[in-house]
């Protein structure tokens, strides 16, 4: 299955890469002699990212009492790990971005991913986690590999998902059926590819079966339970049909608390879904 994922990945990696942007702002954040300046002239060579970036710090969500006018304000506002963060996810919609309307509504496609990301950040809070930058962007990314299904493989990918919808298979068991590999699988090994660290990619790998995913096991099971919960809102199903046990047991959080945190999670996942508005769907 993995050979499978791999294949899908690099096949798609040969063809499209992450724009030069995300990794010269990587390599000023990780160098230790960079300063907030050197972030913010690195941000400014592309001037698509930083005006979205701007647009992003002036929204209500911010609540600032006069405008952000200038990229090394918002850059000292958002610090380097958000502006890591909102770069590779601006990065890899941009990649996808023209990925054709007969094969993945792109918009629909990235809602549902903010709304993983916000479950997995909420999930997170209440099992006392504080890095909600992290588990925000391996929310975002975790269906990644849907992506990349539907680009190469789209009738399979579709049947799989018909199946799912049916109720006679998990969809990733239906993936595994028909692709022999399954989206969580090939979204690893896509931002594997991009070289992405992993702490990203090892989680999303490892989701559907969090208790592989060592040293990740936690991220991993917070994913599985966004997964489900993302499932759910978008199909109107239980919120927890989809979780597998030994999530349950990594969190220590309780399948009954879920229909409340669904509606937390519900106008978050709207209130980020405005402040991303056209930053995600669209090319950077």
């Amino acid at each position: 299955m993995t050979n499978r994922a791999e294949a899908l990945a690099n096949d798609i990696a040969q063809l499209v890469t992450l724009p030069t942007i995300y990794f010269e702002v990587k390599r000023v954040i990780d160098s230790p002699n960079s300063s907030l300046a050197d972030l913010a002239k690195a941000l400014s060579m592309d001037p698509a990212l930083s005006a979205k970036l701007l647009r992003i710090v002036n929204s209500p969500f911010y609540a600032q009492s006069r405008p952000v006018e200038t990229i090394t304000r918002a850059v000292s506002m958002l610090g380097t790990h958000q502006i890591h963060d909102l770069t590779l996810a601006a990065s890899v919609s941009s990649t996808f971005a023209k990925i054709p309307a007969d094969k993945m509504d792109v918009a629909t496609f990235w809602k549902g991913c903010v709304f993983r990301a916000e479950a997995v950040k909420t999930l997170a809070a209440q099992c006392g986690l504080r890095e909600k930058e992290r588990f925000f962007i391996q929310g975002l990314l975790s269906d990644l590999g849907h992506m990349v299904l539907y680009l190469k493989a789209p009738a399979e990918a579709l049947q799989a998902l018909h199946v799912a919808e049916a109720g006679a298979e998990p969809l990733h068991i239906a993936e595994r059926r028909l692709l022999n590999c399954d989206y969580a699988q090939v979204g690893s090994a896509m931002l594997k590819a991009w070289g992405l660290p992993g702490a990203i990619h090892i989680p999303i790998a490892n989701q559907l079966e969090p208790e592989e995913g060592a040293p990740h096991t936690m991220d991993a099971a917070l994913l599985n339970i966004a997964g489900a919960l993302a499932w759910a809102e978008h199909h109107g199903s239980d919120p927890v049909a989809g979780v597998v046990k030994q999530a349950w047991e990594i969190t220590s959080l309780r399948p009954e608390d879920m229909s409340e945190l669904m509606a937390e999670v519900r106008i978050g996942a709207h209130q980020m879904s405005e402040i991303l508005n056209g930053f995600l769907s669209k090319a950077a």
